[in-house]
């Protein structure tokens, strides 16, 4: 059996980036300063159609703003240069950027290199960073108690650290308001953990389909394996034959980042006798 047990594609944020790349492939030279989203083989194929490039240096031409976000001081060079600037920033992304425009005491929780955490400590560079990888209790034990403070996590963190970054906050007495991950992100994970939550860890095959760099390809597969670590997990961006095994099932499970069209091909040639 093969079957994709969650919502499948691009999220509505990456349609809109391609989108509004391809709107600009009308002008020539064409750059982008960051890949537009996080999956090479998929930007690889963008650029190509799009005739864009990395920007390396050139003096002309138009840019295209990743749809993680980017830094302010990022923009405003390109705009001192006279190139024509596109935005194709998440539209989740900027409409927490405009929300968050008055709120004070903000923490924000994410990956410190990733650029929409770049982006976002660009727009309220007073912020407090929590990096994923930090010890929690340690930088929440130095936060003022009296103050009250604003959670905003990176819209593709693991909802599991996420938790435990409020319980921590929660123990240690902190009062805070908090915004949410990415909706659609987080409804694929829980649709995965729901089906999967039935199925035999010693004929099932698990596949995330998505790029091995990125980040929502990533937090999805490693929610996967903590909660069904006797289960075998990939992640994958092409069918392969060794991936095949007899008497499996193969359950797929849709990065944010990946195409319908590649979910759909992996399916189909898993799904061939």
């Amino acid at each position: 059996m093969v079957k994709i047990i969650s919502d499948f594609g691009f999220c509505f944020g990456v349609d809109e980036a391609i989108k509004i790349l391809k709107k600009a492939s009308a002008s020539f030279p064409l750059f982008l300063t960051h890949p537009l989203i996080h999956n090479i083989y998929e930007n690889e194929v963008l650029m190509k159609e799009c005739k864009a490039s990395i920007y390396n240096g050139e003096k002309e031409g138009t840019i295209v703003l990743s749809a993680h976000g980017h830094t302010l001081e990022e923009e405003a060079y390109f705009l001192n240069k006279g190139f024509k600037v596109v935005d194709a920033t998440c539209p989740l992304i900027k409409k927490r950027l405009e929300f968050l425009k008055n709120k004070n005491n903000i923490l924000y929780f994410g990956k410190k290199d990733h650029q929409e955490t770049k982006g976002f400590l660009s727009n309220f560079p007073t912020s407090i960073l929590i990096d994923q990888n930090d010890d929690y209790q340690k930088v929440v034990s130095d936060l003022d108690k009296n103050k009250s403070y604003f959670l905003v996590p990176q819209t593709t963190i693991s909802e599991d650290k996420f938790s435990t970054l409020k319980n921590i906050l929660k123990t240690f007495n902190i009062s805070y308001d908090s915004l949410d991950i990415c909706p659609l992100y987080k409804k694929r994970i829980k649709e995965a953990i729901t089906f999967l939550e039935n199925t035999d860890p010693h004929n099932s095959l698990i596949l995330v389909i998505g790029d091995k760099l990125s980040s929502n390809a990533n937090e999805i597969y490693n929610t996967l394996k903590k909660r069904f670590n006797n289960h075998q997990i990939l992640i994958i961006n092409e069918y392969d034959d060794s991936i095949r095994k007899e008497g499996y099932d193969y359950y797929l499970v849709s990065s944010t980042s990946a195409s319908k069209e590649k979910v759909l091909n992996i399916y189909n040639q898993l799904s061939v006798n």
